[in-house]
């Protein structure tokens, strides 16, 4: 979500406020009221990059685009671990133990750049990152 601060306690940061008053701001989450807003792409002084906010003008309710791209790297990772665990074998204990050929197969791709992979391997890696394109073309 996209806003405008409207009001901020006087006391932080009150030069930054009026020198960037009609900027648009990334909001980092909702809490106690307020807003946490990212201020570092404006240069922010302040040692965390954002700042609390009492009021804002909501500019744009879309999620932002790293919202859009956590969200789908939480769908890839899903994806992944349902296939690995659909390999594996689940344990009395709770533990799951994956397949040796699989260990060896995914040790041998992690310690292999990506250029030398062959071209299956490669067009895995770009099935997932066409996902993250379309959000980022959007």
């Amino acid at each position: 979500m996209k806003v405008k601060l409207v009001r901020q306690h006087p006391s932080k940061a009150a030069d930054f406020l009026k020198k960037h008053g009609g900027a648009v701001f990334d909001v980092i989450c909702a809490r106690e009221g307020g807003y946490d807003v990212d201020l570092a792409p404006m240069g922010h002084p302040g040692k965390w990059g954002f700042m609390y906010s009492e009021e804002v003008e909501v500019v744009d309710e879309r999620p932002t685009i790293l919202e859009r791209l956590a969200d789908e790297q939480h769908e890839s990772w899903s994806r992944w671990m349902d296939y690995l665990f659909s390999l594996s074998t689940l344990n009395p204990d709770g533990s799951c133990a994956i397949p040796a050929d699989r260990v060896r197969r995914w040790q041998r791709q992690i310690e292999t750049r990506y250029a030398e992979l062959s071209e299956p391997e490669k067009e895995l890696d770009r099935k997932e990152v066409r996902r993250f394109l379309r959000i980022i073309r959007k």
